[in-house]
């Protein structure tokens, strides 16, 4: 599951790699109404120019988005596995703690026990 921050970060690539596919676009329209008197094959040579930078920038941010993916799930699994640990620990702590409740109280029912001897023993005539 991605963080918020990690969904963010996805998004800024997809609107980076959309702005660099526009901004290739836009070079290739230029070019084009500046070479059209050039000549057909001129405005074809950099029309299919254009299309390779652009799978360049696409593919670079393909990869470049698939890291930071990667990188997300690691960190997302590492924090699974340190909550599962951290949840172990305080059902341990837990545990011990209802341990030495129980201990606490039968020793303050033994004392209760002997001090009541105690109090009886003292009041009865010798």
């Amino acid at each position: 599951m991605l963080t918020g921050e990690e969904f963010l970060v996805g998004v800024v690539l997809v609107g980076l790699v959309m702005g660099l596919v526009a901004a290739a676009i836009v070079v290739l329209v230029k070019r084009s109404r500046s070479t059209s008197s050039a000549g057909p094959s001129i405005a074809a040579l950099e029309l299919e120019e254009v299309r390779r930078e652009a799978t360049d920038i696409r593919q670079r941010a393909d990869a470049e988005a698939a890291e930071i993916r990667r990188q997300a799930e690691a960190l997302a699994d590492h924090a699974a596995h340190a909550r599962e640990e951290a949840d172990l620990e305080i059902r341990a702590i837990k545990d011990e703690l209802r341990e030495l409740r129980l201990d606490l109280e039968r020793r303050e029912n033994r004392l209760a026990e002997r001090e009541e001897v105690g109090v009886s023993s003292s009041v009865l005539p010798a």
